[in-house]
């Protein structure tokens, strides 16, 4: 999991980076997450939805350069109390470093349920 600074929360709906649906309906995520440290190996990032872990939005290998970015977005329904977080790692395992003070997440109501 990914560490992020809360910058606002008027719903207080974040916490420990994970977002926390506080009412059902459609949410927009966006994700932006910078390399700390170079990587010459396969780097995977993506959002997990509750225990939905399959909604990657970089699946690169090759090697990356420090500073490298990738970012990605998604709208899904959520029911209240449903989770969100972002995840990156590297192939054989962890120790990714991503650099806080420029990757950002995101999180936001975009429609309600009727």
């Amino acid at each position: 999991m990914v560490a992020f600074s809360e910058v606002y929360d008027n719903t207080n709906s974040f916490n420990n980076n994970v977002f926390t649906a506080p009412e059902d309906g459609i949410y927009r995520f966006d994700a932006s997450l910078a390399l700390d440290a170079p990587v010459n190996t396969r780097v995977i990032a993506r959002f997990v939805i509750g225990d939905d872990n399959k909604n990657r939005f970089y699946d690169g290998s090759g090697a990356t350069g420090a500073g490298f970015v990738c970012c990605g977005g998604l709208e899904i329904n959520m029911t209240k109390g449903q989770t969100a977080r972002v995840e990156c790692w590297k192939a054989g395992g962890n120790g990714l470093s991503v650099s806080n003070s420029v990757s950002s997440f995101s999180g936001r109501l975009i429609a309600q349920k009727v």
